[in-house]
């Protein structure tokens, strides 16, 4: 059985919790057969200078994730690494990339997306999709090939999306299992406005029947997403 985390941290916009963040992953991860699916992992930032230098979020991240114990994943060498923020898989589970680019949205790995073959079981693609405009384009053009997609899809299957009917058409050959309030909204006194669906989990439909105790972790209040896990069965 593995265990995945699926998590939108907002650390390119808040570093506050940063240490509870990172604290959060590392005991999920000490388990065993576990694997953590995260957005807006900091990467690069501009200094004083206006040159591109490692962020001290990403140093910390990288030490509390050292490369003796843990397995990082990214596609951080996006636009020359000229990136501000990353989807990252964090795993102590061995793995292997997948050879074809044709797992990843448009065929083009970038900072946005993650991907590996789970020790020959099953294929895992990461994401966070775009903003706005730029959103619709971009879930459309998720590939399905991948058996389990996880991540920040910014839409859903609720009236709030302008575009939730389309939403309900993407990836036939997948399942949705997780389609509850993944994102909370608070006013500037800190008082909930909204709850909003837009983190997904979507399985491939011959593997619906090995997943189970799908979790919204509520509780979890260090992003402005609440961290979601599940189990797969293999």
């Amino acid at each position: 059985m593995y265990q995945i985390l699926n998590w939108n941290t907002g650390l390119t916009e808040d570093t506050t919790n940063l240490l509870d963040i990172l604290q959060f992953i590392k005991t999920f991860l000490d388990r065993e057969n576990t694997i953590a699916v995260l957005q807006q992992i900091p990467f690069k930032m501009k200094n004083e200078d206006g040159r591109w230098i490692y962020s001290d979020s990403y140093n910390e991240f990288v030490t509390t994730f050292s490369s003796g114990k843990y397995k990082i994943i990214s596609n951080n060498t996006f636009n020359n690494g000229f990136i501000f923020m990353q989807t990252v898989i964090v795993t102590r589970v061995k793995s292997f990339p997948p050879k074809n680019n044709d797992i990843y949205t448009n065929g083009i790995p970038t900072n946005r997306e993650v991907a590996i073959e789970i020790e020959n079981a099953f294929s895992l693609l990461g994401i966070h999709a775009k903003n706005g405009k730029e959103n619709l384009p971009y879930i459309k053009s998720i590939s399905g090939i991948a058996d389990v997609i996880v991540g920040d899809f910014n839409a859903g299957d609720y009236q709030g999306y302008p575009d939730w009917k389309t939403f309900r058409k993407i990836l036939p050959t997948h399942v949705c299992i997780c389609n509850l309030p993944t994102k909370y909204i608070v006013d500037a006194m800190g008082k909930l406005i909204r709850k909003t669906c837009i983190d997904h989990i979507f399985i491939k439909r011959e593997l619906i029947t090995k997943c189970e105790n799908v979790k919204v972790h509520d509780n979890i209040k260090f992003s402005d997403h609440y961290p979601i896990t599940f189990n797969i069965r293999l």
